[in-house]
């Protein structure tokens, strides 16, 4: 089954690490982007749908109803599994009525708290407070939500390990079945970049990340991708089907899809996408070589990793082998996969591999 995605381009403001595309203030389009992401729906035949996330931007900064109204016009033209995982990102400081999300149909939520710290927050440019975050975890499940994941940052700016162990331990308090965490990336052109604003260092980071490996694996939270940790049975299904390498649908202003075996994206202009007529642009028709390569970048990065013999027709086995025996890679299975320290150069590795 395929994965379906929705993207909602608005924002109440722009984080100054972000390079999604996004805007701030821009509400008034709302009505009218809703009705042209229902008007692309129909550019698609009606296939079996197995997930559906709305991202952003800030899904939950427009009115419910837009949410309501673009998954209800996905249930009609779309074949939706009836045990489908219908995702919406949120930020906690854009939640209202929760139990709105919950009647239009969304299953799982995907809170963006990056930190609990006051002040880190401030440094990130988030709108919402620690406490926001906290209530807005409560919020959701008192709705009936009982799938919630939430991302968190780390290598920020000033932030201590102990302030990281703190963040690590307050999500642990609280009733979620996901964390993603990211370490910081400063993006070109983004207000971080043209200030100067730097992540800790390379060995600040893999201090950082190992940490919570330890903290959230003691508790119950097993990796299952370099950045992604859930209690069993609660993986992002709609992120695994990037990770697989399985077909998705990409809806609204920016968005990417792998369909019919192709590559592409919308235009990313809001306004124009509004328009309508051509939108779609970079398309790229992959080849059995683009395949074998893209499933080794992105099943590498699953606890789980990748087929040997698709590794082996790239890498050859004395490669493989010789990374065994370094430890940074291992035999699980029929795959071969990442160990902890592995996942700390895998950018360095699958360059070698490929």
């Amino acid at each position: 089954m395929r994965g379906l995605y929705i993207h909602i381009p608005f924002c109440k403001s722009k984080c100054p690490y972000c390079d999604f595309n996004s805007y701030a203030n821009m509400f008034d389009l709302a009505e009218d982007y809703t009705n042209a992401v229902i008007r692309e729906m129909s550019e698609y035949p009606e296939c079996r749908i197995g997930t559906v996330y709305f991202g952003g931007g800030t899904p939950s900064s427009i009115n419910p109803e837009y949410i309501a109204k673009i998954l209800a016009a996905a249930k009609q033209h779309f074949d939706i599994a009836e045990n489908a995982e219908i995702t919406m990102e949120a930020n906690p400081g854009t939640i209202e009525n929760t139990a709105d999300y919950k009647s239009a149909g969304i299953n799982r939520i995907s809170l963006g708290v990056q930190s609990f710290n006051d002040k880190l927050l401030k440094t990130l440019g988030r709108i919402h407070s620690g406490d926001d975050a906290k209530n807005a975890v409560l919020m959701f499940k008192k709705a009936g939500f009982d799938n919630i994941s939430i991302d968190l940052m780390y290598s920020l700016p000033g932030q201590t390990p102990e302030m990281w162990k703190r963040d690590i331990e307050t999500a642990l308090s609280l009733p979620i079945t996901h964390i993603s965490c990211y370490g910081l990336k400063v993006e070109e052109g983004t207000p971080f970049a043209k200030s100067g604003v730097t992540p800790q260092d390379e060995e600040a980071d893999i201090a950082l990340y190992h940490m919570l490996i330890d903290i959230l694996k003691e508790n119950g939270f097993k990796q299952y991708e370099i950045s992604n940790f859930a209690l069993a049975g609660f993986e992002s299904r709609h992120n695994l089907v990037y990770w697989k390498c399985g077909e998705y649908i990409g809806l609204g202003a920016g968005a990417h899809s792998y369909f019919d075996g192709a590559r592409y994206n919308n235009i990313y202009n809001v306004a124009n996408y509004i328009k309508g007529g051509k939108i779609r642009e970079n398309i790229c028709h992959l080849s059995d070589a683009d395949k074998a390569e893209e499933k080794i970048i992105l099943q590498m990065r699953l606890t789980e990793g990748v087929n040997r013999d698709i590794l082996n027709i790239n890498a050859g086995n004395e490669k493989i082998d010789e990374y065994i025996r370094l430890g940074y890679m291992h035999q699980v299975g029929d795959n071969v996969a990442f160990t902890p320290d592995g996942m700390d150069v895998s950018n360095y590795i699958l360059s070698d591999l490929i």
